[in-house]
């Protein structure tokens, strides 16, 4: 045939996709005679003819044909198949492996056909014509993942047969060198593999240094100023000496609280200051007192605050400003300071587990006007700079281990109205310029071993409302101005050595709520003028040596609480009037000399939790209506000499001497 007859041969065997063939013998391109005279089943008959058309891939779609609808009687010798033929007649024939295993290349007509789920799926497309596009002259390896050939004639099966026709290829041996990489190629990999290690431990060993100086450095710069030395930090430094009292020497100490606050400041702190903030004083300031008193062991994490305004900083309060140009204009507003909400002029640490010693930058903030470290754990020696506060007007520093002296620079804090040092180790005289402190209302020194003649210096503070200075070694004695402190509630002296008596002037002390002379070496007798503090709710006497008897006006005491008159010389009898103390919880004068018998008006002292009348020279019998209130009260203590002076039975007395 022509070639264009050639051609239209081809075409019809493709396009009939039933299978019924009924060309030439040329159309199949078979050799064999007696293939060509075998009936074709229900396909139709075959003449038979020994002309030779070469259909190319299409005499492959003939056979797959052949194959799949089961052509009867073909022998092994009548198909002569190529390695191309015979790889696809395998691939579209589903029991392929297993056929062309037994039979050698040859269909198995007993084998049953088997699909899987997705074959059957897919039927038509298994009947379906190869691509026109394949040439046999490009694609000498028909199962080269990368060839032409495969990427048009075989992805388009279905994910399970493109594997089973991979897995076949390679099971019968089929070209493999396809697959194999060639010596550049294998450089070329090593090459990549080693540039990506390369790479990553170039990026993850930079990062985790980075990640372990940033931990390590977390309280502490990372900066040494005898090494780095930037023309800000040089610019700070000079600003701080100027304007403090640090010399420049502490600079270079890398320890000292001084070094590492300024490095915070110049290095580690994310507001960027610079020589020209501010604030840069009052926050290099702070930090001293952070990092000289225990850094980020305390409780207050300034450290990591670094972006905030430190008037927003745990303990800290400021009061905002508005500078114009009459520097005497400077007066309290709403409007901010530079960049910082105003100036510091309140710090209240107490229990925020200081310790160290107070740096002398706290003396830097001079708007300062109420200090609060009570309670930490701080010792040493107050430094003298802050005696430089002028504005302060509440130091309060209790409950720590300063001392162990007060100097005389406390007086020059005139605007000083609470100081309270109680609970330390000072040890030394009071200052004498403490009678500069006229503003004084609240002076707290109690439990420590000052000593002096403190009442001389009291005198000199009208202003004041609270003295509690019990538990020193004072002397000296009270003197009949005392009086003139008509602003005095509490009044607590004992525990020390004072001497004299009590002067009657002391009721003058009208608004006095507590009177504490107890344990000290005070005589004589109890003023009858004690009887005009009706606002005392506490007065103790105790252990002194008071002679006379209890004077009856303290009847007049409607308020009080606690009577105690013990360990003393006291004689005479208890005052009838003592039963109009309606208020009284504590009663207590045992260790007297009080004779006489116990006034059934005690009994009124329904309130009485307390009554020790033991060690006396009282007789008689406790009455009925004292008694009651063990019975019907709250009196849960009653003591008295019933074993052989004072008839008391058990169920009243709670215990006899």
């Amino acid at each position: 045939p022509s070639e264009n007859e050639e051609d239209s041969l081809c075409d019809e065997v493709k396009t009939n996709d039933e299978g019924d063939y009924r060309g030439t013998a040329a159309a199949l391109n078979f050799d064999d005679t007696d293939l060509a005279s075998q009936d074709g089943g229900s396909h139709g008959n075959v003449p038979p003819t020994t002309s030779n058309v070469d259909c190319s891939v299409d005499d492959i779609t003939v056979r797959r044909g052949s194959l799949e609808h089961g052509v009867q009687g073909v022998s092994e010798e009548s198909l002569a198949f190529s390695d191309l033929e015979r790889a696809a007649a395998k691939y579209h024939a589903p029991n392929g492996d297993a056929n062309f295993a037994e039979n050698d290349g040859t269909y198995n007509e007993d084998e049953d056909y088997y699909y899987d789920e997705e074959d059957d799926q897919n039927h038509d497309q298994y009947h379906a014509p190869l691509q026109d596009s394949y040439n046999p002259a490009h694609h000498t390896d028909p199962f080269d993942c990368s060839d032409h050939f495969f990427a048009d004639n075989f992805m388009d099966k279905g994910p399970a047969t493109r594997t089973r026709a991979r897995r076949e290829s390679f099971k019968d041996g089929y070209n493999y060198e396809g697959f194999a990489l060639s010596r550049d190629d294998k450089c070329n990999l090593l090459i990549g593999l080693l540039l990506i290690i390369v790479v990553t431990i170039g990026v993850s060993v930079p990062v985790t240094l980075i990640k372990k100086e940033a931990n390590a450095a977390k309280n502490v710069p990372t900066m040494s100023p005898t090494l780095v030395r930037d023309s800000e930090y040089t610019a700070m430094l000079d600003q701080i000496v100027l304007e403090t009292d640090t010399p420049t020497e502490v600079f270079g100490d890398d320890d000292a609280p001084q070094t590492q606050a300024l490095q915070w400041v110049a290095y580690d702190d994310a507001a960027g200051l610079t020589a020209d903030s501010p604030n840069l004083i009052q926050r290099y300031s702070l930090m001293c007192l952070f990092f000289g008193s225990g850094g980020s062991s305390t409780l207050l994490g300034w450290d990591e605050d670094g972006a905030d305004d430190e008037c927003s900083w745990l303990g800290v309060e400021c009061k905002s400003k508005n500078i114009t140009s009459n520097l005497a204009s400077d007066t309290s507003t709403t409007t901010t300071l530079g960049s910082a909400s105003g100036h510091v002029t309140s710090l209240d640490l107490k229990r925020t587990r200081l310790a160290g010693s107070l740096v002398s930058e706290v003396g830097s903030l001079p708007h300062l006007e109420s200090l609060n470290i009570g309670e930490n754990f701080l010792q040493g020696a107050i430094p003298s700079t802050l005696y430089d506060l002028s504005k302060l007007r509440s130091l309060i520093m209790e409950k720590n281990f300063f001392g162990p002296y007060l100097t005389e620079g406390i007086g020059r804090l005139v605007l000083l109205e609470t100081l309270s040092l109680n609970d330390n180790r000072f040890e030394s005289d009071l200052p004498s310029t403490l009678v500069n402190l006229k503003a004084m209302k609240h002076l707290s020194l109690f439990s420590n071993s000052f000593s002096g003649r403190l009442v001389e210096y009291i005198l000199q503070m009208p202003a004041l409302e609270v003295v509690d200075v019990a538990d020193n070694l004072l002397t000296g004695t009270l003197v009949p101005s005392i009086g003139r402190l008509s602003n005095l509630r509490y009044l607590l002296l004992g525990r020390n050595s004072l001497s004299g008596t009590i002067p009657g002037e002391i009721g003058l002390l009208s608004s006095l709520e507590l009177l504490g002379l107890e344990t000290n070496a005070l005589e004589g007798s109890i003023p009858t003028e004690i009887g005009q503090l009706e606002n005392l709710t506490r007065l103790n006497l105790a252990r002194n040596g008071l002679s006379s008897s209890l004077p009856s006006e303290l009847g007049n005491l409607a308020k009080l609480q606690l009577l105690d008159a013990s360990k003393q010389s006291l004689a005479g009898e208890i005052p009838s009037t003592v039963g109009n103390l309606r208020e009284l919880l504590i009663l207590n004068l045992m260790g007297n000399d009080l004779s006489g018998t116990i006034p059934s008006e005690l009994g009124r002292c329904t309130s009485l939790l307390e009554m020790q009348l033991q060690r006396n020279n009282l007789s008689g019998t406790v009455g009925e209506e004292v008694c009651n209130l063990r019975l019907d009260y709250f009196l849960d203590n009653l003591r008295a000499d019933c074993v052989s002076k004072v008839d008391c039975d058990l169920s009243c007395c709670t215990r006899c001497t």
